[in-house]
């Protein structure tokens, strides 16, 4: 089953999703797509032209009380146009949004009072479960009228009515180093729950799908900045994203948001929703975090000098690559090739080498007499099974002799070693 993830799009965890090419991403830029917040504090207001989408609520009076203040308990509400969208049978979808304030900071977002760092804040996503609900209006819209909602003047408590779907909660990644989460980068959602939501509507016909966004812990939460908390993130409305020139990723100084000043107009940051074939992902879904490259630049050979040389076939493995995601790794021998002639040597002994398809080169231990020595090298590619690979090459060494002045010199590759 796949599990709710929820990942950050930062510098410092290097997170930065990909793109799958066979994707189609549907911005709420697009088509009757659409984005707005919702506040029961002030239930007949309209936000529909606002520059920002946001989930708070505080409730100081848990009962509720018309003079509480901050009180707000939003909700955003995202459709997106299913005209011409891909029903793969085997789907794969993801919900993203972006983060238009600078303000998601440690103390916003996890417990750094207790501290409990288990205790986090995020969102809970829900689906709107009829394609007649989704035609509500962005510009009139607002807390009493939005379907899904059923008000009732208390901004602690949650008003969602059936019909609304529960798909998964999310929660805010750990800060870690950096000191706030960028402007401009992504959260995004997926769960099975969401590729059934999306299948349905897709399957029915329907011409748009909503979903619609809270956050998943109520107004009693006895942290003083959760009380009061605004998770504000971008919509269509905003064209150009936030200046964020003092995030800090890594606790070494600002070096400001990649994304600090970006271009919306077409929806890049806006919010989106993410429809795959299931049969053309290599890794686990749209939210699996991205792979981390294959590092083949310190690899060595399990053996560097091949003594005696008496012509035996040595094994030799090629040790030291690595890999970001620790994937087990298939290694190759691709080539080998060696500095002097292979129907030439001590013994006269040929192939000088083979392994070639498989991990393990096997090299004879054997060189011209009166020579420099020989030198083999050995060609090879790593692969993690998820399209991350790296090639490289190594140096065996048989010396002309053991003794100081024995080490073989390196003329060239330029023979086969595989050959007669």
């Amino acid at each position: 089953m796949k599990l709710p993830r929820f990942f950050a799009t930062t510098l410092v965890l290097g997170t930065i999703f990909s793109q799958p090419a066979s994707a189609q991403w549907i911005p709420t830029n697009a088509g009757n797509g659409a984005d707005v917040e919702v506040r029961e504090s002030n239930p007949t207001q309209n936000r529909g032209d606002s520059t920002e989408i946001a989930t708070r609520v505080r409730n100081d009076f848990i009962a509720g009380d018309g003079n509480d203040g901050g009180d707000r308990n939003s909700a955003i509400y995202t459709r997106f146009d299913l005209s011409g969208a891909s029903n793969p049978a085997d789907i794969e979808t993801a919900f993203t949004l972006t983060y238009r304030n600078n303000n998601l900071t440690e103390s916003r977002i996890q417990d750094s009072v207790t501290p409990n760092p288990a205790i986090r804040t995020g969102l809970a996503v829900y689906g709107l479960n009829n394609d007649a609900l989704s035609n509500w209006v962005e510009s009139t819209i607002n807390y009493l009228t939005a379907p899904g909602l059923t008000a009732d003047g208390d901004v602690g408590t949650v008003d969602v009515n059936s019909d609304l779907t529960f798909l998964g909660t999310v929660e805010f990644p750990d800060i870690g180093t950096q000191n706030h989460l960028p402007v401009g980068g992504e959260l995004r959602f997926c769960s099975d729950n969401l590729d059934g939501f999306v299948k349905n509507a897709l399957d029915n016909a329907y011409t748009s799908v909503t979903l619609v966004s809270m956050r998943i812990h109520g107004g009693d939460v006895p942290l003083a900045n959760w009380l009061n908390f605004n998770y504000l993130f971008n919509p269509k409305e905003q064209t150009i994203l936030n200046d964020d020139s003092n995030y800090d990723p890594d606790g070494q100084g600002p070096v400001g948001s990649p994304w600090s000043g970006a271009d919306n107009s077409t929806g890049a940051f806006s919010p989106a929703l993410g429809i795959v074939d299931g049969t053309t992902l290599k890794g686990d879904d749209l939210c699996a975090p991205p792979n981390q490259p294959v590092d083949c630049s310190a690899a060595y050979p399990s053996r560097t000098t091949l003594w005696p040389a008496n012509g035996e076939l040595r094994a030799v493995k090629i040790l030291g690559i690595t890999d970001g995601d620790n994937d087990p790794l298939t290694l190759t021998i691709d080539t080998i090739f060696q500095d002097e002639p292979t129907s030439e040597g001590s013994g006269s002994l040929t192939p000088d080498g083979s392994g070639i398809g498989t991990d393990t080169a096997y090299l004879r231990a054997e060189r011209l007499a009166g020579g420099n020595g020989r030198v083999y090298t050995v060609s090879f590619t790593a692969d993690d099974g998820f399209g991350g690979a790296c090639s490289g090459e190594v140096k065996v060494a048989v010396p002309s002799t053991m003794g100081p002045n024995g080490t073989a010199v390196d003329d060239g590759p330029v023979y086969d070693s595989t050959l007669p």
